[in-house]
């Protein structure tokens, strides 16, 4: 029977080994004209050799495994030498002539002719006008919202009409509007510019146009920030003491904890005594 063993060529047949016969894997010698043989048995006679030991075994044996092809140890040395010379590079090869290059015709761009400017007529010339940034004034949805506007223009008629709406909507005791009444809303009211009511507010009753609301939210705002500092303080308070407390337990417990350990020692101490 012929295989191979990872590519090592073999034939197998039964040998007399003692009073029985076993199985064995022959290898010739791969040199030219060389017939040298070799029996290869397993351990358990009767089992072919892996494939992983089989080239393992020719070489304990003194063969050489060049490849896949097995030598004696007549030829193994020289089988060696003649392989290792195939894959030398020799100075020849290095240096050999390379075959001639392939002929390459050469492209020359042709020079790229200038553009040609043309000058348009004067005719067709035309001034660009300059640009203008002029900002769109936002539209103006009642008469309220013209805030800085002259009172040049107010007759009579509309002053009386400011005048009447400020003055009953005004605490002349305090010299403030009533309520939440301000220049703004009788504008909105009016439909007058709010300058005009701003205006003849400050001429016939003051400078102040507060009112009664803003008043009561002074007051109400200096409250609860009063308010607030007197509970930042105690929270402040509050904490601090808290800390102190928790530092007070820290040290009875390290205390409590230190007279159980010298209670042990002492009970431990007592007991060997005894």
């Amino acid at each position: 029977m012929n295989g191979r063993i990872r590519g090592i060529p073999f034939h197998s047949r039964l040998v007399p080994y003692g009073d029985k016969k076993v199985v064995a894997q022959i290898a010739t010698c791969s040199a030219p004209g060389c017939k040298t043989e070799i029996e290869i048995h397993s351990s358990k006679m009767t089992k072919v050799i892996p494939p992983s030991m089989f080239g393992e075994k020719l070489r304990q044996k003194g063969w050489s495994v060049i490849g896949i092809k097995p030598y004696c140890p007549e030829h193994g040395l020289t089988a060696k030498r003649t392989e290792d010379r195939s894959n030398v590079i020799t100075a020849e090869e290095v240096f050999k002539p390379l075959p001639p290059a392939i002929n390459v015709y050469e492209y020359t761009p042709a020079e790229p002719t200038p553009p040609v400017v043309v000058a348009p007529a004067k005719s067709v010339i035309k001034k660009e006008k300059p640009e203008m940034n002029m900002k769109v004034p936002a539209p103006i949805h009642d008469l309220s919202q013209l805030g800085e506007i002259t009172t040049n223009i107010m007759d009579a008629a509309t002053k009386r009409r400011i005048y009447r709406e400020i003055d009953g909507n005004w605490d002349d005791s305090k010299g403030r509007y009533l309520a939440n009444m301000t220049d703004h809303l009788i504008a909105t009211k009016l439909m007058v510019p709010r300058a005009w009511v701003e205006e003849i507010r400050k001429e016939v009753f003051g400078d102040d146009g507060s009112n009664a609301e803003i008043e009561e939210l002074h007051a109400d705002l200096a409250s609860a920030e009063k308010r607030f500092t007197e509970i930042a303080a105690e929270a402040s308070r509050r904490v601090d003491a808290a800390l102190e407390m928790v530092a007070k337990l820290e040290n009875c417990r390290n205390e409590v904890k230190d007279m159980r350990q010298r209670l042990e020692r002492i009970e431990v101490a007592t007991k060997a005594r005894r």
